[in-house]
């Protein structure tokens, strides 16, 4: 069998090594709300497929909304589902990499070049004129999850975990 070739293969940020403002990507309920206070809101979302979706596993999930950031959290576990880099508030490190709203697709060549090369653009659906550019990662390990980098005016605007149905 052939090994795939390493070049079409998007770089990896391991989980283990991600921390939004301080705090580990797989985080404790306490430590999340000890870190950024009172969620601004806390919905049980309705995901139809995936990893979220209800299943028995899932019950009691719920998502807590930091403006325009998300974290999933069931029981007293918590993770990242989405970090919006806009208002500033917050800021993703990495062994290799800090990312915030000023991080630039420029930034990232020299540390992650396949995932820069495989980058693609996709336009706004409600406004065709608005342009984003998106850098994938693979999140490490054996799974088809993704972390995506979105990127406006080559601005960084947010990190999401995104999971195949």
């Amino acid at each position: 069998m052939n090994e795939p070739d390493k070049k079409y293969a998007p770089d990896t940020l391991t989980v283990n090594n991600i921390k939004v403002n301080g705090i580990p990507f797989y985080t404790s309920l306490k430590e999340l709300t000890e870190a950024f206070g009172k969620p601004d809101s806390i919905v049980k979302p309705n995901y139809e497929c995936g990893p979220y979706s209800d299943s028995v596993k899932n019950k009691g999930l719920k998502q807590y909304w930091y403006g325009e950031s998300t974290f999933h959290v069931i029981g007293d576990k918590a993770e990242i589902d989405l970090i919006d880099f806009t208002d500033g508030k917050f800021t993703i490190e990495h062994p290799l990499v800090t990312l915030s709203k000023a991080t630039t697709v420029d930034d990232l060549k020299e540390v992650f070049p396949n995932s820069v090369n495989l980058s693609f653009f996709r336009s706004d659906p409600a406004d065709t004129k608005k342009m984003y550019q998106f850098v994938r990662f693979s999140p490490g390990g054996k799974q088809d999850s993704m972390f995506f980098l979105k990127f406006k005016d080559d601005k960084l605007i947010s990190f999401a975990f995104w999971h195949p149905c």
